[in-house]
């Protein structure tokens, strides 16, 4: 799509992205799970598409389930970007405080709170992300970085087995975009906090990875 960012002689940029990989999860009836998940993405402007370098990134941790909607888990992930590698701990959990209600964590990316009930759910929390694409920039290709941090709310409503329509919302109260040290000199535009809203359209083609896990254990 065209993307607008307007520092440059040629503002309107062209990107793609491109990710694949593979997850797993290995578990016993002591209720020891480790799962595992390996990718590679490679995200480039068209200009830079035939100097694209692909980025890895894995996750290696382990789940305790302590009750139907109790659980915690631990481990790290390794990021492996344009020659940079950057392990990043991480620990997480899921706490009912009331029926219907569940706090979810992962510390030192995500918090938030959930109501579910029947088929219908709703997610109000915030979250740090990032990413990270190469681009055209006076005839060389350079990374240029997002982060953000955002609060958000979903809503989300399951309409039967396979299909399940999606309202999110929230602010950015943090966003920059950033060169990072290199050839060129290190440039910073903070972006101006605003909203964001999108609606989608889910197709389910099977069970989530933690439904997966409960269905082993009570099969």
């Amino acid at each position: 799509r065209q993307t607008n960012l307007g520092f440059d002689s040629l503002p309107k940029k062209n990107y793609y992205s491109l990710t694949g990989g593979f997850m797993g999860v290995k578990l016993d009836k002591k209720y020891r799970i480790v799962f595992y998940n390996l990718s590679v993405n490679i995200s480039e402007e068209d200009k830079t598409i035939k100097q694209s370098v692909p980025r890895f990134s894995g996750v290696l941790g382990r789940i305790r389930i302590t009750g139907l909607r109790k659980n915690y888990f631990y481990g790290v992930a390794l990021v492996y970007s344009d020659g940079l590698p950057l392990p990043v701990p991480f620990f997480g959990g899921s706490q009912p405080i009331k029926k219907n209600f569940v706090l979810n964590y992962t510390i030192p990316a995500q918090l938030n709170i959930q109501y579910k009930k029947g088929n219908t759910s709703l997610t109000v929390g915030a979250i740090a992300d990032g990413f990270r694409t190469g681009m055209s920039y006076h005839n060389q290709r350079v990374n240029i970085n997002h982060t953000a941090g955002q609060a958000y709310f979903l809503w989300k409503q399951k309409l039967g087995k396979t299909v399940a329509v999606r309202l999110e919302g929230g602010y950015y109260f943090y966003s920059m975009l950033s060169f990072p040290k290199g050839k060129v000199t290190r440039y910073q535009f903070p972006i101006q906090p605003g909203p964001y809203f999108n609606v989608g359209i889910n197709v389910l083609f099977g069970k989530s990875l933690f439904e997966n896990i409960l269905s082993k254990f009570t099969s």
